[in-house]
């Protein structure tokens, strides 16, 4: 690691991973959906205007304690295979539905990741952004990449080699393009963590590591949410995350029918507005649930 980074790792600093990195797996499961946020704000789970979140099997827990904590209009909530546990409220506006019944008044679960070490990513790819050229097919290496990440164009092609992406200090957007990527890690670090956001058309599907000190880690992000920007933010995207999401001071944000199938959520908040569909497995990413699922594809206009 090049002289610079150094600072990164602390940012980054903890535990070992073993399956699910961080927690005992013969106690309570790991939750599907964990929501950090504990303090007395209502909408920590926040949908609004016709949502759709599914959590195909395990819980879906929100520490907040606010009477309100779980907030949904005109939208619907499924955890066929678990409970919803809230430390507080909830308040169902609308044509809405959740089922079954939140438990309210549930004690608050943990963050199960904290402290988790990260390998060294390896080589400095990019000292400043990099755009991503439109048109043609980009491939990347594994690294860091100080500043952030563009690939705006509608035509891009966007492709990570296995590894860990460490983007300090940036954004890292994926516009109308396609991205993919197998056995890789993206975790937003830095000074300032900049985004990761999929923007409107955004296509493509990531898989994280299968085996290794990062199996199952896909995204990781150390910002911290601000006003009611998204840190990791999906607007009229259609995406498929195999891997957990790990934003444990940050917000996940579904747009604008943007449709998100992921593995696991551990993050501070979750905000989906306008039409948005979120699908939760509750599976690791070696799970044979995996085989069969494939990129949501693009509503009828």
């Amino acid at each position: 690691m090049s002289r610079g980074c150094g600072w990164m790792m602390v940012l980054l600093a903890g535990v070992a991973f073993a399956g699910v990195p961080g927690w005992a797996q013969d106690e309570t499961p790991m939750p599907a959906v964990l929501l950090l946020d504990a303090t007395a704000k209502t909408g920590a789970l926040h949908l609004d205007g016709e949502n759709t979140l599914t959590v195909r099997k395990g819980d879906l827990v929100v520490n907040s304690t606010h009477n309100s904590a779980l907030f949904s209009a005109n939208s619907k909530i499924e955890v066929p295979a678990g409970a919803i546990r809230l430390a507080g409220g909830y308040n169902n506006l609308g044509e809405s539905s959740i089922t079954p019944t939140p438990v309210t008044g549930a004690a608050a679960v943990a963050d199960p990741l904290t402290g988790v070490q990260y390998p060294k990513a390896g080589d400095v790819r990019s000292r400043q952004k990099l755009y991503v050229p439109d048109g043609r097919e980009t491939t990347l290496k594994p690294g860091y990449y100080a500043g952030g990440i563009n690939a705006y164009g509608r035509n891009t092609v966007l492709r990570l080699e296995p590894g860990m992406y460490v983007i300090t200090d940036g954004d890292f957007f994926i516009g109308a393009g396609e991205v993919s990527g197998e056995g890789v890690t993206v975790i937003m670090s830095g000074k300032q963590p900049g985004k990761l956001s999929f923007g409107a058309g955004a296509r493509g599907k990531l898989v994280a590591p299968r085996e290794g000190p990062l199996k199952d880690m896909l995204i990781v992000s150390a910002a911290k949410t601000q006003g009611n920007t998204s840190d990791i933010g999906f607007n009229d995207a259609r995406v498929v995350l195999q891997g957990l999401i790990y934003a444990p001071k940050g917000r996940l944000g579904l747009l604008a029918e943007a449709q998100v199938i992921v593995g696991r959520v551990v993050a501070y908040n979750l905000l989906m507005n306008t039409g948005a569909t979120l699908e939760v497995l509750g599976a690791p990413v070696t799970d044979p649930a995996w085989e069969s699922v494939e990129i949501p594809a693009a509503p009828e206009r």
